[in-house]
């Protein structure tokens, strides 16, 4: 098997667990990595069998259901460091030793509780997959990729006691003094929020704070944003305009008019419409806050 091979078996990998998470309700997490494995085939699925559920495997070949196809941000660690032994290795086995490797040294406590429970050694479940790959049983931990800032994706923002309260002061001048009294569409939401993201973002940035801090901040800035819209007007802050989790903002939906007939396009046209749909959007933006400058004169821009 090649090494480009076996990326792509590492990827069905992750497609497997994550239908597993989905038939469970679940959002995926490194245990649903090791499910696939004990429920495959080999030496790796052997050495864990008595982890086995008894229940076959999913295999959807899209995401089928919402919200919960979003990757937790350990998921994505556990699959980014089997990729990245993987890349550095350059073994010609089978990604489920990679896999396996990427799983004991993340020390999840909720894999290391599933393989304690089966009565496994974690330690000869190492050496099992390092003995498969060709390397020394004596590797050190292997380093795993940096995890997403606290507050973005499905990781919890940090404490709010715990944060920069002259920070938080700033963030707080900025919310005492939104314009609210000139929203009167979901599109002008949209421009505040946009802007209110950016503003924040300069602002925290010029501060001596790390990652997790800086986004943290953000985090409880956006939410105290969009509760203090849906104060003064519900009917322009639905429910679910904004996913404080992952950082991002979507208020309005922008539909097209269905087309009698398909228009034939010159493949130089490709991505005009993304491209003049952004120009609408910063120009929209632009705008509110040309208009909403006055409201802004005493907030803290740095």
């Amino acid at each position: 098997m090649s090494a480009g091979e076996t990326r792509g078996e590492l990827k069905r990998l992750m497609v497997r667990a994550f239908a597993v998470a989905d038939a469970s309700g679940e959002s995926p997490r490194p245990l649903h990595f090791l499910t696939v494995l004990a429920e495959g085939d080999g030496p790796i699925a052997s050495a864990l069998s008595s982890l086995k559920s008894g229940r076959p495997v999913a295999r959807p070949t899209a995401p089928t259901s919402g919200h919960r196809w979003s990757s937790s941000y350990l998921f994505r660690q556990t699959y980014g460091a089997a990729r990245d032994l993987l890349d550095i290795r350059g073994s010609l086995a089978g990604p489920e030793g990679y896999l396996l490797v990427a799983l004991i040294d993340q020390r999840d406590p909720e894999v290391a509780a599933a393989i304690s429970n089966a009565g496994l050694d974690i330690s000869a479940l190492r050496a099992v997959a390092l003995n498969l790959l060709g390397i020394p049983d004596d590797l050190p931990p292997i380093a795993m990729p940096r995890v997403t800032p606290a507050g973005t994706l499905d990781r919890s923002a940090l404490p709010l006691g715990d944060l920069d309260k002259a920070a938080w002061a700033q963030l707080q001048a900025r919310q005492d003094r939104l314009p609210l009294r000139r929203l009167r569409t979901a599109a002008q939401v949209g421009s505040l929020l946009h802007l209110e993201d950016r503003a924040a973002l300069k602002l925290l940035n010029k501060l001596e704070m790390d990652d997790d801090e800086r986004y943290s901040l953000l985090h409880y800035h956006r939410a105290q944003v969009e509760q203090l819209v849906r104060a003064f007007n519900a009917d322009l802050a639905p429910a679910d305009s904004i996913q404080p989790a992952s950082g991002r903002v979507a208020v309005a939906n922008y539909t097209r008019r269905p087309r009698s007939r398909r228009r034939r396009r010159f493949r130089f046209t490709v991505g005009w419409d993304t491209w003049f749909s952004n120009r609408r959007v910063g120009l929209r933006d632009r705008w509110f806050w040309l208009r909403t400058l006055p409201d802004y004169r005493r907030a803290p821009q740095r």
